[in-house]
């Protein structure tokens, strides 16, 4: 929830060891690079962005609230752990510390028992499934320009009107999340600099095929090689995102079999519930 700076109060009035978990950082140096170039997001408003005065205002805030957020993080706590390799990158810059990566505890055990594909047959609709909240920051607009641009490439994939070919589950319950997950081919993913992403790891559990954007966890800690083999695609722009969804209809069964096994392995290994509960306590039992 972003609480550090209530570790120096629990640290010196309760005089007890602190231990903190970091799915995201209040402020991290790619935020101070996008105030800097003026860059307009769902977090730096064009108003901003267009002034100077107001964007050396907001960057003179940012470097403040960074140096006093680095203080309460860095010299507060006994033992920090991160959700990811990129949380960790941007926190051990604030904080000035080493933390300790510890992968959220994702529930593929469940997707496992409930999705069973290794020995069937490629028999899945071809749909592209996307499991997000409507957020800015999800970036669907991009999402939408890449399917876009696909139809214009390869209209032979064009099949009856783009509106019978859109459907928008809202606030699905997980047995028809888990039915989506079951039946099809792809699982998109397009936030930029995701911390973690959970739902590319269900993805890829669930054996869908992922296209992840190329940065945050998902490329650094999720959509990697395994056992030398791919375990999906990583893109950018509305150019990469068809190229990639092309690519993934025009696998043979056995090419497409490959890959989804070999990142279901990988997911199942890496991010379990179990191996977050190890890791948990072995560095809590440091603090005992």
């Amino acid at each position: 929830m972003g609480y550090a700076f209530t570790y120096p109060l629990v640290k010196l009035v309760g005089g007890i060891k602190v231990a903190a978990y970091v799915h995201y950082p209040t402020i991290s140096s790619d935020m101070l690079k996008k105030v800097q170039a003026r860059r307009p997001a769902f977090n730096n408003n064009q108003r901003i962005t267009s002034s100077i005065i107001f964007s050396y205002g907001k960057l003179i805030y940012y470097y403040a609230f960074a140096f006093l957020y680095g203080l309460s993080g860095g010299l507060f706590t006994d033992i920090v752990m991160v959700n990811s390799s990129w949380t960790k990158n941007h926190i051990d810059q604030i904080w000035r510390i080493d933390s300790h990566i510890v992968y959220p505890p994702c529930d593929t055990d469940e997707l496992v028992t409930r999705i069973k594909f290794e020995n069937e047959e490629l028999a899945r609709e071809r749909a592209v499934v996307s499991v997000a909240q409507f957020r800015p920051e999800k970036d669907h607009y991009l999402q939408l320009l890449s399917f876009h641009k696909l139809l214009t490439d390869h209209p032979e994939l064009r099949d009856g009107p783009n509106k019978e070919n859109v459907l928008f589950e809202i606030n699905a319950p997980f047995s028809k999340l888990v039915d989506w997950l079951s039946r099809g081919l792809i699982g998109i993913h397009t936030m930029w600099n995701e911390h973690f992403g959970i739902g590319v790891v269900e993805y890829m559990a669930a054996g869908l095929i992922t296209i992840a954007h190329n940065s945050g966890g998902p490329k650094m800690d999720i959509v990697v090689d395994h056992n030398g083999y791919k375990t999906g695609f990583l893109a950018t722009d509305p150019q990469t995102y068809a190229d990639a969804i092309y690519t993934i209809l025009s696998l043979s069964p056995d090419e497409y079999n490959t890959i989804r096994v070999n990142a279901r392995n990988h997911v199942v290994n890496k991010f379990s519930v179990s191996v977050f509960e190890e890791k948990v306590s072995a560095l809590l039992r440091e603090l005992l």
